[in-house]
């Protein structure tokens, strides 16, 4: 028994992918512009892109892990292994609701 309509559950996988893209993409970026070129950075995340990975990845995990981790895997390894850390559990927390309350897994 499905509680969200395919159409209703299709329309907020697609502005989760569309919001996650977009906001993966500046946060990755603006934590790369504070380095120079070629310089390697071995600082965490800091509280305030933590909060920032955390929404992210829980709109949709696979793409916010495959743009932070990919864009930070040279310059920012630390924060690239700690965004990806995050991606993972909140695909659990995904698989988790979709078996509670029907949510679909087409996480593209």
């Amino acid at each position: 028994m499905n509680i969200i309509s395919k159409e209703t559950s299709d329309l907020i996988i697609n502005i989760g992918i569309v919001i996650s893209i977009i906001g993966s993409i500046i946060v990755m970026k603006r934590a790369k512009a504070k380095l120079t070129q070629e310089e390697v950075s071995q600082e965490p995340l800091t509280n305030d892109e933590k909060t920032k990975v955390w929404i992210l990845a829980l709109l949709n995990p696979i793409w916010t892990d495959v743009i932070l981790y990919f864009g930070w895997k040279k310059s920012l390894p630390i924060k690239a292994r700690n965004a990806n850390l995050t991606c993972f559990i909140s695909l659990g927390v995904w698989l988790i609701l979709s078996r509670l309350i029907g949510f679909p897994m087409s996480l593209r």
